[in-house]
C-alpha cells in the first residue's frame, strides 16, 4: 500500500471528540496502576457530564452512574427543548395580543406546568379586572426574557385547570385550548378602547407609587446604581454560603445584613434621615465589614481569586463614589 492510500484510510478512520479521547487515556492510565480498581476523579465525572455515552462511560463507571449521567443528559435536552418551545408559543401570543380586544390569553411558562403567563392586554386585564374577583393575588411584572419582549406581563400559579375552573364559575365561558396549548379565554364583553387606556394608566401609576416609594427623590445616582451592582453580585453567592459548615453560613448571613444595612442606610439619607457626611461614614463602616469576609473567604480558599477580585473592584468602585459624592 503506497503512502498516500495509508492517508486516504487513516483519513477515513473516526476519531473520538477530544472529551471522550481525554476519558479513555485517564481509565487506561488508571488501569495500569498496580493493585488499584478504576476509581472515577473529578475530571472524569465532568467529561461523563458533558459528554454521556455509556459505551465509554462503562470503562470508569457503575451501572448506576452511568445511569445518573444519563439522565441528566435527558433532563438537560428536555430543558433546552422547551426553552425552544417557548420561545416559539410567546412569539404567537405576542401576534394575538398586538390586536386582542375580546380574549384573555394564557400560554405554559414552567415546564411541570404550576405557571402559565398572560401578556400585554390579556396581562392588564387580568390583574386589574378578574384576579381580584377570583380570590387571585397579582401583579404586573417586566417582563424579564432575553428574547422577544412584552410590555406587561403577568402569571397564575397552581395549573391551568384550577383557575379554568374558577374562570368558569366567574364567566360561565370554556376556553379554547390550541395545539400549541395556548388558552384563550373568551370575555363577555369586548374591552373597548376607553378601557384599553385606563388600564394601562392604572398600571401606570401603580408602578410610579412603587417606584417612590422604594426609590427615594433625593438621591446620588451614581453611589445607588453601584449599590445596586454589588447587591446583585453578592447576595447570591451569599446565599450559597448558607449550604456549608456552620462558619461560612455565618459569613453568608453577615454580609446579607451588610447588604441591606448599605441600602437602608442610603435610603435613610435619601429621605433626610442622615446628612451626607454621617451616611457616607456609615456606609462605608459597612463596606469595611464586607472587605473583611472576602479577606477570610479569600484566605481560606472558599472563593476563588477571579469573584474575590471583581467583589473587590466593586467596593473599591463604591468607596471613591461616596468619598466623591458623600464624605
Amino acid at each position: 500500500m503506497t503512502e498516500k492510500n495509508k492517508n486516504k484510510n487513516s483519513k477515513k478512520t473516526k476519531e473520538d471528540p477530544p472529551l471522550l479521547a481525554a476519558l479513555d487515556a485517564m481509565a487506561e492510565r488508571d488501569a495500569k496502576s498496580p493493585g488499584v480498581k478504576n476509581v472515577p476523579n473529578e475530571m472524569m465525572e465532568i467529561v461523563a457530564h458533558a459528554v454521556p455515552v455509556r459505551k465509554k462511560l462503562k470503562k470508569v463507571f457503575t451501572d448506576e452512574e452511568i445511569a445518573k449521567f444519563l439522565d441528566e443528559k435527558i433532563s438537560q435536552e428536555a430543558r433546552a427543548k422547551f426553552k425552544d418551545e417557548v420561545k416559539r408559543i410567546k412569539r404567537r401570543v405576542l401576534d394575538l395580543e398586538a390586536t386582542n380586544r375580546t380574549q384573555l390569553i394564557f400560554y405554559k411558562s414552567s415546564e411541570n406546568g404550576d405557571f402559565y403567563k398572560a401578556l400585554d392586554t390579556s396581562a392588564l386585564y387580568y390583574a386589574h379586572r378578574l384576579a381580584q374577583l377570583m380570590g387571585r393575588k397579582c401583579n404586573v411584572m417586566i417582563d424579564k426574557d432575553r428574547f422577544l419582549k412584552a410590555d406587561f406581563v403577568a402569571s397564575i400559579s397552581g395549573g391551568i385547570d384550577k383557575f379554568t375552573k374558577q374562570y368558569k364559575e366567574l364567566e360561565g365561558l370554556e376556553p379554547e385550548v390550541t395545539l400549541d396549548g395556548i388558552y384563550i379565554f373568551p370575555l363577555k364583553e369586548p374591552i373597548t378602547d376607553e378601557e384599553y387606556q385606563m388600564l394601562r394608566q392604572t398600571e401606570k401609576t401603580r408602578q410610579e407609587r412603587v417606584h417612590n416609594i422604594l426609590k427615594p427623590k433625593n438621591m446620588s445616582p451614581a453611589v445607588y446604581q453601584q449599590i445596586l451592582m454589588i447587591i446583585r453580585q453578592l447576595a447570591p453567592k451569599s446565599e450559597k454560603l448558607k449550604d456549608e459548615s456552620i462558619n461560612y453560613r455565618i459569613f453568608g448571613t453577615e454580609m446579607l445584613m451588610n447588604l441591606r444595612n448599605i441600602m437602608a442606610i442610603y435610603s435613610d439619607y435619601s429621605n433626610g434621615t442622615y446628612d451626607t457626611s454621617e451616611a457616607g461614614r456609615m456606609i462605608l463602616a459597612e463596606t469595611g465589614r464586607i472587605k473583611a469576609t472576602l479577606v477570610i473567604l479569600g484566605e481560606t480558599r472558599k472563593w476563588g481569586a477571579v469573584p474575590l477580585a471583581s467583589a473587590g473592584n466593586n467596593i473599591e468602585i463604591l468607596e471613591k463614589v461616596i468619598n466623591k459624592d458623600l464624605c
